[in-house]
């Protein structure tokens, strides 16, 4: 919460500047035919003028602010902020009081400009040393990082002649991340079918590995302390215990928004469905747990994130999708090289581009072919174009 130590600034508004013509025009007449009455009537009329000023000064003059905004939200989803003022006068109460925010976007995931949000709630009354607390529910379409500035308090009361205005100091960020989709029964089933040939690596049985369920004889290799003594002496052999296996599995999503020229609207719909179909893909796999997750994605330089399932490893990555744009440079051959490089031999590998994209090109890919292992890894690689006519089959937002 922040006090205002802001000056108050005081406009005329319409009506008082036409009020002031009325006292100026009585004053006038008085004074040019010499009527007493009228003067004392004109000086009455000044009268709410003055109050109108200082009252208008003193509502605002003691007020501070707290907004409360949600620090993450995903494109199109509704959200609530809430605006808290309190009045930290002791006598005097404050009506009329319009708060204003101020929404500015600081790094934006497309092309497109986007003009400042100015959403305002009203009080109507808070009494001394009361507070109250407003709300306003909002939408934002499109991802990146938003800037919540300064609140803004004004008032017209008490008669409308004077607009007071203060601004307070109170600052927020939001991060507006990638909208989520749906994966379709065309990309399970894809799925699926891919597992089927995947092989996953497994650890070596230990008692930090899995849960016991049973005895086997001795290996060679086997260390004395998964000797079963109770089976051995039964079975009159060594019998060590044995643990449950657990498997790991590795999977690599990489990210290409290389556009060559300028963006048609068809252009950044494909680019969003790319961002949207990474996020909701990640997002999936984290949830569904046991994964190894590689993530990459090239804007001004190699971003490539390794970690296991877990939702901070998710906040991580779709925090840099929420500004991440399309670029006209061309790194996929290096960006993959990067990537699969550190990829386990049997990771599932998705490539999700807006653009179709050969992968027996030799111009943007030739670099891979002198490489055997990245070249068993492209055989392997499953592209996902956006800008696809069969792509609403596997994905739906």
């Amino acid at each position: 919460m922040k006090r205002n130590t802001n000056n108050i600034r005081t406009f005329f508004c319409r009506e008082g500047t036409y009020y002031s013509l009325v006292i100026a025009g009585v004053l006038f007449i008085a004074l040019l035919k010499q009527v007493n009455p009228m003067m004392l009537f004109a000086s009455l009329l000044v009268c709410p003028l003055f109050i109108g000023l200082w009252l208008g000064r003193q509502t605002l003059k003691r007020l501070t602010v707290r907004r409360i905004v949600p620090p993450r939200i995903h494109a199109g989803d509704t959200f609530v902020t809430q605006l808290e003022v309190f009045n930290n006068g002791q006598k005097i109460s404050s009506w009329g009081v319009i708060a204003e925010d101020s929404i500015e976007i600081i790094a934006s995931g497309t092309e497109q400009e986007q003009s400042e949000h100015k959403p305002a709630v009203y009080f109507d009354y808070i009494g001394a040393q009361e507070n109250q607390r407003k709300s306003y529910v909002g939408r934002l379409p499109i991802r990146g990082r938003y800037w919540f500035k300064n609140v803004t308090l004004s008032t017209r009361f008490p008669c409308g002649f004077f607009r007071s205005v203060t601004e307070l100091e109170t600052e927020s960020e939001m991060i507006v991340l990638p909208k989520l989709g749906t994966l379709a029964d065309g990309w399970i089933t894809r799925q699926h079918e891919a597992n089927e040939t995947i092989m996953h690596r497994r650890h070596r049985p230990s008692r930090m590995t899995g849960e016991f369920f049973g005895a086997r004889g001795w290996q060679h290799g086997d260390t004395k302390r998964w000797i079963h003594w109770r089976s051995s002496a039964r079975h009159n052999q060594m019998m060590v215990r044995q643990y449950e296996q657990h498997q790991n599995h590795d999977a690599a999503i990489l990210l290409d928004l290389f556009h060559p020229g300028e963006l048609l609207p068809i252009d950044e719909e494909n680019i969003e469905l790319a961002v949207s179909f990474a996020a909701t893909l990640t997002g999936d796999i984290i949830r569904r747990g046991g994964y190894n997750l590689t993530f990459g994605t090239f804007q001004d330089e190699y971003e490539i994130y390794h970690g296991l399932s877990n939702t901070m490893f998710l906040d991580q990555i779709l925090e840099r999708l929420a500004v991440v744009k399309k670029t006209q440079t061309d790194c996929l051959a290096e960006l993959m090289t990067e990537t699969l490089s550190n990829t386990d031999p049997n990771a599932d590998l998705i490539l999700v581009t807006p653009l179709p994209i050969d992968l027996n090109e030799h111009g943007r890919l030739a670099t891979l072919k002198n490489d055997p292992r990245l070249r068993t890894l492209m055989q392997r690689l499953r592209v996902v174009v956006t800008s696809d006519a069969e792509f609403d089959k596997i994905f739906v937002v």
